[in-house]
């Protein structure tokens, strides 16, 4: 979860499921990894961002991918860069900053929708850049 001047970065999905909906960058963990080194990785390979994780992860629990049901950690960070502009990439067809009253209504994912709903309602620190 990636805040600038309160601003929630997300990303539109390229791929099924749920493709053309929005989520926050996400991806999954490769055999070895730290789920802040994996926060690291996609948001470098998502939306070109080198991003510095800034706290403790919550969890969210989702059962609507086709997949598999699957645990969502939501990591805080912030751009390294705070000038920084997201690139899409890998997964994602583009990227951009939301505040709380922009938010798309299709968010992809269980999980990930009541993470920003919790973002949303102040739930969550609201950190500027």
């Amino acid at each position: 979860m990636v805040v600038r001047d309160g601003c929630l970065l997300l990303v539109r999905r390229s791929h099924a499921p749920y493709q053309g909906d929005w989520m926050l960058p996400a991806g999954f963990v490769e055999y070895g990894e730290d789920g802040s080194d994996t926060v690291v990785r996609e948001l470098l390979e998502e939306c070109s961002l080198v991003v510095k994780v800034t706290g403790s992860p919550l969890v969210y629990f989702g059962r609507d991918d086709p997949r598999n049901p699957s645990y969502l950690l939501v990591y805080p960070a912030v751009p390294s860069d705070p000038d920084a502009l997201p690139v899409a990439g890998d997964d994602a067809m583009a990227c951009g900053w939301f505040s709380p009253d922009q938010i798309p209504a299709n968010i992809a994912f269980e999980g990930q929708r009541r993470a920003i709903a919790d973002w949303k309602s102040g739930q969550m620190i609201r950190a500027t850049c």
